[in-house]
Formats: structure tokens, C-alpha cells, sequence
């Protein structure tokens, strides 16, 4: 560890904020992430979900988001409650029964929706922009 190889204390304080100019330094240049996708599914079929819905949205190139999470939580019957939250906001959610042979169908359906509910948010955040003229849009 780099801190045990410091004698004193004073240079162990300037060592330390050196280490935290250079950090503060470095998240200045950070690149902004893009398109992730966080799994909090729980049974076989939400996984399943995740895993056909993710497939289907990474096949669009020109698909562009900052972070999904599909959050899965059990239903009252025999199923489970899928929600995909984008902008800490559910903008998609449905039901899947267990050993339902439609989950693939489900998802599908789903990353069309969400694809175009994040599309539409996004346009609708660059024509609240007052800067923009009609034809840039």
C-alpha cells in the first residue's frame, strides 16, 4: 500500500492530497456511460425477460440511452411483476406467469415499447429546448 511507505505525517497529508487533486482531476475527463442495462430479476422467467429484452435493444446501433433497470417483484398470483425503469421513472411494466412459454414474446414486445417511449422522451427534452430552431430539430 502506497500510504504504509510514508514516514511522516506531513507527507503522508500532502501524498493524500495529491491523490485527491489527481482524482478530482481525472473525473474532469470522465466520459459519460451509455447504454446500460442493470438486472434485478429474480426467478428463471425474469432473467429469461432480461436476457431476450437486452438481445433485442442491443441490435438497434443507433439505440441510445443512459441506464435501463428491469426490476422484477412477485405478483399476487402465480406470476411476477416486470418493470422497466428508465430516468427513475416506470415507463413499461407487465405481468409474466410462471413456465409461460411467452416470455420471449413478452420481451420482444417490451424493448419495442421502451425503445420508443425513450426515443419520444428524448425528443421531447430537445424541442423543450428553447435554443433550438424548428428546423434543427
Amino acid at each position: 500500500m502506497l500510504f504504509a511507505m510514508v514516514k511522516s505525517p506531513i507527507s503522508m497529508l500532502m501524498l493524500m492530497c495529491l491523490c485527491l487533486a489527481s482524482s478530482f482531476q481525472a473525473g474532469a475527463v470522465e466520459a459519460e456511460i451509455k447504454n446500460v442495462f442493470i438486472d434485478e430479476t429474480i426467478s428463471y422467467d425474469g432473467h429469461e425477460f432480461f436476457r431476450v429484452f437486452v438481445e433485442t435493444l442491443s441490435q438497434d446501433s443507433d439505440f441510445k440511452f443512459t441506464t435501463l433497470v428491469v426490476k422484477e417483484a412477485q405478483g399476487e398470483k402465480s406470476g411476477s411483476d416486470i418493470t422497466v425503469e428508465y430516468e427513475y421513472d416506470d415507463i413499461y411494466q407487465v405481468t409474466i406467469y410462471t413456465g409461460s412459454k411467452y416470455v420471449e414474446q413478452n420481451a420482444v414486445q417490451a424493448a419495442y415499447a421502451v425503445k420508443n417511449k425513450v426515443d419520444f422522451f428524448a425528443f421531447s427534452q430537445l424541442s423543450a429546448n428553447p435554443d433550438l430552431a424548428a428546423s434543427e430539430l
